[in-house]
């Protein structure tokens, strides 16, 4: 496994991010006992943004072992609402995580419909995908807008029966904790 998640120029973009936020962010790495390589492929990320430097002084990154069945990276702030990542945030995700960092950390301003009562909303994704990024953007747009609202980022690829349980077959899927599920619109030709 690589050493190195995040290369010069991702560490540098989170930076700004964080340099901007408006009040601090806490990313809390769960690490479990399942899907180990997910789980040290997380430590390493977290690991490499707790070591960026003091341009990350508004990102707290803890780091807790648990007894739970999944590992993630969970953002909050000021009791706000979480987005939760069961998948690593690099690639074509890093922009959603950059654009989640700054909606938990109130840097960001939406303009999502506010939806009455707590909301959860699963986002799977396929790490690769050119089109997950736009339904993580999505529900990081919903989330930021409502408070009790939260978003888990699921790799579909990491976590099979997670996505069989939702009845994913393809994605980018996001499942809302109603049982009703929406695949964003496929990009069209001009």
């Amino acid at each position: 496994m690589d050493d190195m998640i995040l290369d010069e120029s991702a560490l540098a973009r989170i930076s700004t991010a964080v340099a901007e936020l408006g009040r601090p962010v806490e990313l809390e790495l769960r690490l479990s006992e399942s899907a180990p390589e997910l789980g040290q492929r997380l430590a390493l990320f977290a690991e490499q943004l707790s070591s960026a430097g003091a341009s990350m002084e508004r990102l707290v990154v803890n780091r807790e072992v648990t007894g739970g069945d999944l590992s993630e990276l969970v953002l909050r702030a000021d009791g706000r609402a979480e987005i939760r990542y069961l998948a690593v945030p690099t690639g074509p995700e890093l922009p959603p995580f950059l654009l989640a960092l700054a909606a938990i950390g109130g840097s960001e301003r939406t303009t999502a419909t506010a939806i009455d009562g707590p909301c959860e909303l699963d986002v799977f994704i396929s790490p690769e995908c050119p089109n997950c990024p736009r339904s993580v953007v999505a529900a990081v747009t919903v989330c930021a807008a409502n408070p009790e609202a939260a978003v888990r980022v699921i790799d579909a690829t990491a976590f099979p029966d997670l996505a069989v349980a939702a009845g994913v077959r393809s994605v980018p899927m996001i499942v809302a904790d109603t049982g009703a599920s929406a695949a964003p619109a496929p990009a069209t030709a001009r």
